[in-house]
């Protein structure tokens, strides 16, 4: 095959604009600090960078379950912590109505401060997280804890809640994903307001027996109240090991947490690593590609130059 002088040019001009380009891919490189910019760059190492991306993506929902976990259950354990503390005040004042030298007087006042203990719990009940209601189980957005009040002073029942049998029901039925196929349940306070002194489910169990507890006081029943304080006993003793179930599902989610942290910092290494600027190894090639676009322009004159001539000629 004859070779031409317009075969020769067109040949030259292609390397030198293939040169050029690598040139300019490197410089661009260098200052955009990305080295895989399209998948054409890199099909393999784009490939990569796309599906960490994408389970970085998905764990952005689960990280922000496990945020709203984490705070919901502190909630509850603080919320719990003041419950116990009103139990363990009722618990003092029936200590003190039980007392056979306590005055009928004296016993009505401790009747009416259980009063204010009971309106204290329903207020604790009552906590809500975020506009969610950390007690109400599975109807959340739903004031769970109603007073009812025959005489306009003194509570007579606390409502938990409409339709009642099944919201107990709901009271486990709270749950959150906080990873791939792993759930929370964030539901609280059926043992603490709903379980009696021998385990068994008894709704507001928790307000019924300091509602006893101020009616005997207000009575005299000396030894009704003195019954009372082993289940008051009980009633704390219940709030000890709900917290205990908080604390353990707190835990869970902390772990979880590292555990995806580790995760989305694993992925971010290797986007980093497949589609972040080396600048050593890219300046070097920066170098190197100029030489050889350099070397390509002085053959290319080479080629050209004698050829300029003998068309002249």
């Amino acid at each position: 095959m004859r070779v031409t002088n317009k075969m020769l040019t067109s040949s030259l001009m292609g390397n030198v604009n293939n040169n050029l380009n690598l040139m300019q891919k490197y410089e661009n490189q260098l200052s955009s600090k990305v080295k895989v910019d399209k998948i054409s760059d890199d099909p393999v190492a784009a490939a990569k960078i796309l599906k960490a991306r994408s389970e970085l993506k998905s764990q952005q929902q689960y990280s922000s379950n496990m945020l709203y976990t984490g705070g919901w259950l502190r909630s509850i354990d603080d919320a719990l912590a003041d419950v116990s503390d009103v139990f363990v005040r009722a618990r003092t004042i029936a200590v003190s109505g039980s007392n056979g030298a306590t005055s009928v007087e004296s016993s009505k006042a401790l009747g009416v401060e259980v009063n204010s203990i009971i309106d204290e719990l329903v207020h604790i009940a009552n906590t809500d997280y975020n506009g969610s209601y950390i007690f109400a189980g599975g109807e959340s957005k739903v004031v769970p804890f109603t007073t009812v009040s025959a005489d306009g002073n003194n509570v007579t029942a606390v409502k938990f809640i409409t339709n009642v049998t099944a919201n107990l029901e709901k009271a486990n039925l709270q749950k959150v994903e906080i990873s791939k196929g792993v759930t929370i349940d964030l539901a609280a306070g059926q043992m603490t307001f709903h379980t009696d002194s021998s385990g068994a489910a008894d709704i507001n169990y928790a307000f019924t027996t300091l509602i006893d507890l101020r009616d005997h006081l207000m009575n005299g029943n000396q030894q009704e109240v003195n019954d009372l304080i082993a289940k008051l006993d009980r009633l704390n003793d219940q709030v000890i090991s709900e917290r205990a179930v908080v604390g353990a599902k707190s835990n869970r989610v902390e772990q979880a947490q590292d555990r995806v942290d580790s995760f989305n910092m694993s992925l971010n290494n290797l986007i980093s690593t497949l589609g972040d600027t080396d600048y050593l190894e890219t300046s070097a090639l920066l170098s190197s590609q100029r030489a050889v676009y350099e070397a390509s322009l002085m053959v290319g004159a080479n080629i050209i130059q004698p050829s300029l001539l003998k068309f002249l000629k």
